[in-house]
């Protein structure tokens, strides 16, 4: 028994190592990553500070805007039964139930005991329909929503739609937490940071409106605003970590050997038609379902490089034309600068070499032993540079 149990001791004790390592790779890595743009600091207002032109996301609004509208609608058929008094949750159960601090801070007969009450009450749980759910108010809601989302997409008046959909939006959403998904947060996250932005400064009625009124009054077109890139790169980064969080959880043998999106497509909860069923057993026979797995995983694997890539354009780029900030800089600070890179590439090598021994090598449809996956993915890190380079 004491010879049975000791193996996997041993791997306990390993794996527990080897956590507390790449712990101390990952906290290295991002104060590496802080003391880079304390010796860069130019970059650093550059990522920040910098602006940029409005037009792609202006079109990501556009985009996104579908997305909300689409998903709203699809909401009103069952708006009844998940929002109001008359489905899921009496409105007083909802408010106990989800409502935060209101439950016990708000009465429907006496309203708040105090003014600041207000602020507790808003600040983490906070829903209209906490306060009054019936159909016709929840009705109300969810169409004003859709408007307002509608009139974002076409960018008329899109700070102030972009604003009031955030808040509708969130209300519809903060009333339960039965019925939503990651998807439905991250579709708020992204609502808030457009809220932030300038988005409707390109392809926009906005931005149409401001061209005709000059051209009506006999001026010369107005030159194309640029706008801040501080939310874009927030936008950018958020998307980074949804993409690279979800390809690390896909832990499942359905991923490697190729039958999650059969199985997932096959779920009564994603059927919309009784032939369904037979397309997706063809699809799978045909291997195009398969290769679509692999191909999603890979794709949320390596999502990161996708910010990579786009430094790199904007270094090619302004390296073209010789306007590169880094060539202004001294000496010293530019060798500081490539000695912290460097020990952040070999941090980065080091987590890359575990996750490639306990995570790669679990879903990885190759025969190799964790070593050497290990080692491939170590590899694969330190040969980014020299491929940016060539």
């Amino acid at each position: 028994m004491i010879a049975v149990a000791r193996p996997t001791a041993v791997v306990a004790t390993v794996a527990s190592v080897d956590l507390t390592v790449a712990t101390a790779l990952l906290v290295a890595l991002l104060v590496l990553v802080g003391l880079f743009f304390c010796v860069r600091r130019d970059l650093w207002a550059r990522l920040w500070f910098a602006r940029c032109d409005p037009r792609p996301l202006g079109l990501f609004r556009v985009g996104f805007g579908v997305v909300v509208l689409w998903t709203l609608i699809d909401l009103l058929p069952f708006a009844r039964f998940l929002f109001s008094d008359e489905g899921l949750w009496l409105t007083k159960h909802a408010r106990m139930r989800y409502g935060g601090a209101l439950a016990h801070l708000w009465d429907p007969q006496h309203g708040f005991e105090h003014a600041y009450d207000l602020l507790p009450a808003l600040w983490r749980s906070f829903s209209l329909l906490h306060f009054r759910s019936d159909p016709p108010f929840v009705f109300a809601i969810l169409i004003l929503a859709i408007l307002s989302a509608a009139l974002m997409t076409l960018g008329v008046r899109t700070r102030v739609t972009t604003v009031v959909t955030w808040v509708l939006v969130d209300t519809l959403y903060r009333h339960n937490l039965v019925f939503y998904s990651g998807a439905d947060t991250a579709m708020r996250v992204f609502l808030f940071l457009g809220m932030l932005s300038r988005w409707g400064e390109a392809y926009s009625l906005d931005a149409w409106r401001r061209y005709r009124r000059a051209v009506v009054a006999g001026e010369p077109p107005p030159p194309r605003r640029l706008i801040p890139s501080w939310t874009t790169h927030l936008m950018m980064l958020q998307l980074v970590i949804i993409y690279c969080t979800s390809g690390l959880l896909k832990t499942g043998a359905s991923w490697r050997d190729g039958t999650a999106l059969y199985y997932a497509a096959s779920l009564e909860h994603f059927i919309r038609f009784p032939e369904q069923i037979i397309v997706v057993t063809w699809l799978q026979r045909l291997w195009i379902l398969p290769i679509g797995a692999r191909v999603t995983l890979l794709w949320e694997l390596l999502f990161p490089l996708a910010i990579l890539g786009s430094a790199l354009r904007v270094y090619e780029d302004e390296r073209a034309r010789g306007v590169w900030v880094g060539d202004a800089q001294a000496r010293p600070v530019r060798i500081a600068s490539y000695v912290i890179l460097s020990l952040a590439l070999v941090c980065g090598a080091g987590l890359a070499y575990l996750i490639g021994y306990y995570y790669i090598q679990k879903v990885a449809w190759w025969h190799f032993n964790r070593p050497s996956t290990g080692a491939l993915c170590s590899l694969t890190v330190l040969g980014l540079p020299p491929l940016a380079i060539a």
